[in-house]
């Protein structure tokens, strides 16, 4: 599996940890298994809000996260926290709940984001403060952006050209 898998038992315990949980979080099957899951990848922060939330869970069938696609930090065995993905499913057997998850690490893509929002800002100011006006418009001719440069050289605020039709600013 691309993901990690990792079960819990109602008690808190693990009960499954897949190759790939070994590879994401750093600790061997063999490390974790009856181990209580909020001491191994939850960060201490966290740890009494997991508890507390399951305890809720199990008495009265009340959750916030489960079924879910949730974007969390975790903790790995070497004690740095990373972003992961994660959904977690109840499953009943018997007379018991054990919960089932399905992790992936995402600290790769919330890399990516964080750097392209931030040559985003880095463009957009730029061409915010350039010395040249530019407008932009779509392909129908409704204006979508214009700069400080172009508002101030046509003498119209932002906001008045916004939405509107790029040729009626010319027609003059």
């Amino acid at each position: 599996a691309l993901n990690a898998i990792v079960m819990m038992d109602d008690n808190g315990l693990i009960s499954l940890w897949n190759p790939q949980s070994e590879k994401i979080f750093g600790w061997s099957r063999e490390e974790v298994i009856g181990k209580k899951l909020s001491t191994i990848i939850i960060p201490e922060r966290y740890r009494a809000q997991h508890d507390e939330g399951m305890e809720i869970y199990l008495k009265s069938g009340e959750n916030k996260v489960l079924q879910r696609l949730l974007q969390l930090s975790a903790i790995h065995k070497k004690g740095h926290e990373f972003p992961i993905e994660i959904s977690i499913s109840p499953i009943r057997i018997a007379d018991k709940i054990v919960f089932c998850s399905f992790i992936m690490d995402i600290t790769e893509r919330k890399k990516s984001e964080k750097m392209l929002a931030m040559r985003e800002e880095k463009y957009r100011s730029i061409i915010a403060n350039m010395h040249l006006g530019l407008l932009e418009v779509d392909t129908a001719d409704v204006i979508q952006f214009a700069n400080n440069s172009f508002c101030e050289m046509c003498g119209y605020d932002l906001d008045d050209l916004i939405d509107r039709k790029a040729a009626a600013l010319f027609a003059k």
